[in-house]
């Protein structure tokens, strides 16, 4: 059992290696001030439009619109970047691309496609254009700069120089890959521009991969949320399967947390209570009394909706699922049962097993936690994850234990499928290590938080601001309108469901570059 409750704390983020996010490669990473953001967008009175988030359970896509006339394309919208990116035709055709991926085709398809140094429509393709490099933790892809219209909702935006197309890569993901919806905090990245794009990724040179000069040209990225005047969004799940929604130029939130961040939307995390009363249990990690002096955060938190589960440190992983098995009976009893076995591990075990004991006692005894954020100016909010929220219920093949005898005489011990299967629940957290000097350790807000609150991202407030609004999600109806959510009584008996969340296929985990600060 011990060994299982070790294995379970890895499987909590399946492959919890921290890989990075698109990120340009380029000489260096020139950001724009944000306070330059709200100026950007004053003034602009942008219309409310929604898009509909489809349901993949451990991650949604958006549906956006590319060219004249349209194509579409489901992405990833994706908080941590801000471009455009979607596969080309060439890289199909070039094999370069998996034949199954859905792919752009400008050239004679699209009446308003350009490429960048082209000032007219293309009815021949150049036979060198240029493209520009970028990498990802999981590879890397070479792209061409075009310009053509992009629509999510009703927004729409003639993209000039910044539309994105691939047609080169060397990713190593697993399913479709139809591109990215860029939705970070605009900025200056840059990118080297090479001529011609000529052979595959890894024949260039090395330095290109890192972000090194090597004799290019700079490209300057071009965010949708600029060239829409999109100035604030929102983002929000729903449980059952239905899609959640992603709603653009939403009303200014009533209460809001300027982001801390430097690159990514961030809020000051300042730990986590386990319980919802007098006695609840408050977390030594993350503590603002306990902050170095020479931080400005004791913790930092990135709301991301790309990945699966709550992201963190392992040290505060195991004080957390300690804390958590002391404000539940059932684990307490089981840690007083079996004392030599650490607390975290208890708690692990016994969701593992939680088809023993889930359809008697149900989630209801385990403890609320409250995750305690902050904003720049130093408001503060209290954000309530309940036990369904932060469990996870997966399914797993029963496999039977034997021991049988070689030549009759040497023990084996082997393992066979029984054709069975069985429930295994398991706690919505991954182990990452990701510390910066000025906002100390990084947790990442994944899928839960989004199926509990609406985010929304605002980038017309000094500093860009954050905010989570405690409402059921709704849907995105007819003409790209939002449609008034359920009732609070609806999502009571939502949250009074006797099991958790069930998920299936691999978990998305956070592609963030660990060494850029928060």
């Amino acid at each position: 059992r011990r060994a299982a409750a070790a294995a379970l704390l890895l499987a909590a983020c399946a492959s919890a290696r921290v890989v990075r996010r698109p990120q340009e490669a380029a000489a260096g990473l020139d950001l724009r001030h944000l306070g330059g953001l709200a100026a950007d967008f004053a003034g602009v009175a942008s219309t409310s439009t929604c898009a509909s988030l489809k349901n993949h359970v451990t991650h949604s896509t958006v549906q956006i619109s590319v060219g004249t006339p349209p194509q579409q394309f489901d992405v990833v919208a994706d908080t941590g970047s801000d471009s455009v990116i979607v596969a080309s035709c060439a890289c199909v055709r070039s094999g370069r691309c998996k034949t199954s991926s859905k792919c752009f085709d400008g050239v004679n398809q699209s009446s308003t496609f350009t490429v960048k140094g082209e000032s007219t429509p293309l009815h021949v393709l150049p036979e060198t254009v240029p493209v520009v490099v970028l990498t990802f933790g999981s590879g890397a892809i070479e792209a061409m700069i075009a310009s053509d219209v992009v629509q999510v909702g009703a927004a729409s935006a003639t993209m000039s120089d910044g539309l994105l197309l691939m047609v080169d890569q060397e990713l190593r993901i697993s399913g479709p890959f139809q591109g990215i919806l860029g939705l970070g905090l605009p900025k200056s990245s840059e990118s080297l521009l090479q001529l011609p794009p000529g052979g595959n990724i890894s024949k260039h040179d090395p330095a290109l991969a890192h972000g090194r000069s090597s004799g290019g040209a700079v490209y300057h990225s071009v965010s949708f949320l600029e060239a829409a005047g999109v100035p604030r969004f929102s983002i929000c799940f729903n449980d059952g399967g239905r899609d959640g929604v992603l709603r653009l130029g939403e009303p200014e939130a009533e209460f809001k947390l300027g982001s801390v961040g430097q690159v990514h939307w961030g809020v000051d995390f300042r730990g986590v209570s386990v319980g919802d009363n007098e006695m609840s249990l408050r977390s030594a990690f993350c503590d603002p009394a306990g902050k170095p002096g020479s931080q400005l955060t004791p913790c930092g938190a990135i709301p991301d909706s790309g990945t699966t589960v709550i992201m963190a440190p392992t040290e505060h992983l195991k004080e957390l699922f300690g804390l958590i098995c002391d404000a539940w009976p059932l684990c307490t009893e089981e840690a007083r049962v079996q004392p030599r076995l650490p607390k975290f591990e208890v708690m692990q075990v016994l969701l593992e097993n939680c088809e023993e004991w889930a359809e008697e006692v149900g989630f209801s005894a385990m403890p609320t936690l409250t995750f305690h954020v902050a904003g720049a100016s130093g408001h503060t909010q209290a954000l309530r994850l309940p036990p369904e929220a932060y469990v996870l219920e997966v399914e797993e093949e029963e496999v039977a234990y034997s021991t049988k005898y070689l030549m009759g005489v040497l023990p084996v011990r082997t393992r066979a499928p029984t054709g069975r299967k069985r429930r295994v629940c398991m706690p919505a957290f991954g182990e990452q290590e990701y510390t910066t000097q000025l906002n100390g350790p990084i947790w990442i807000f994944g899928t839960p938080f989004f199926y509990q609150y609406q985010v929304g991202y605002d980038l017309q407030s000094t500093p860009p601001a954050v905010s989570f609004v405690d409402q059921p999600c709704g849907e995105c109806g007819e003409g790209a309108i939002a449609r008034a959510p359920p009732s609070l009584i609806t999502r009571e008996r939502a949250r009074q469901r006797p099991w958790p969340k069930r998920i299936a296929g691999p978990l998305r985990v956070p592609e963030l570059d660990t060494s850029l600060p928060l």
